[in-house]
């Protein structure tokens, strides 16, 4: 709690100064400069990265007028046998060294998943041409995972060993929240390219030792973590 307290801190540190230097243009070097309105206002934009995952992201883009730019996002994942989570050993191999109640070793099939994110991003300047924006902002993701697991669960309280499952019901959720850094270039009217990269809290929910069979740090995480964030994305102008 500690932690969480302490990192909630520093998020509204990290906006209010960005508020402070935004709101009194004339103490920086660097003023919000309003878009030109040549620049799209609304747009859709298709993640590819999340085909490496058996999913399918998507995005409704606002560049606001002003300095304030929005970016809405729903992922939907679904696999039969998700190649990334066919060796699953969520104890490692030295299992009386492990301090876990329960631990996992075995196989996920017919995975589903989805995730719903917002980003909230300040305009900060662009190149001499115009194309190129620049914008920090902060992000709010939820995401939810299932699966059928196969293999063996042990408890390390027991003295019984373990115990056989076969498409035994596992999940995991959580909230992930953090900074970002994005960039912005415009090819044409219609279509656009986006980049970002950042850095969040993972707050899990539901049980630690399923959230461990599907957390992969960094590209899937469901443990309690600090993580890197990269996005990039294809976009196109709907106006």
């Amino acid at each position: 709690m500690k932690k969480l307290i302490l990192l909630a801190s520093l998020i509204t540190a990290f906006a209010s100064s960005l508020q402070a230097q935004f709101l009194n243009p004339t103490e920086v070097s660097l003023a919000p400069v309003q878009k030109p309105r040549t620049i799209p206002r609304n747009g859709v934009s298709l993640m590819p990265l999340a085909i490496f995952g058996s999913g399918l992201d998507m995005a409704y883009d606002y560049f606001g007028t002003g300095n304030w730019d929005v970016k809405i996002i729903g992922g939907y994942y679904i696999a039969s046998k998700p190649y990334m989570y066919q060796n699953i050993n969520t104890g490692g191999y030295n299992y009386s060294q492990t301090s876990k109640s329960e631990y996992y070793t075995g196989e996920i099939s017919n995975m589903e998943g989805y995730k719903f994110e917002v980003q909230v991003k300040r305009y900060v300047g662009s190149n001499e041409s115009e194309s190129t924006d620049y914008t920090l902002g902060l992000f709010a993701q939820y995401r939810s995972i299932t699966g059928d697991f196969t293999g063996s669960r042990r408890n390390s309280s027991s003295s019984s060993g373990s115990v056989q499952l076969q498409n035994y019901s596992v999940g995991a959720s959580g909230f992930l929240i953090g900074p970002m850094m994005n960039i912005d270039y415009h090819i044409s009217k219609y279509v656009y390219l986006q980049a970002a990269v950042g850095s969040g809290l993972m707050i899990p929910m539901g049980y630690s030792s399923q959230n461990e069979i599907f957390s992969i740090p960094h590209i899937n995480p469901y443990n309690k973590s600090i993580n890197l964030k990269l996005n990039f994305a294809i976009g196109f102008n709907l106006n």
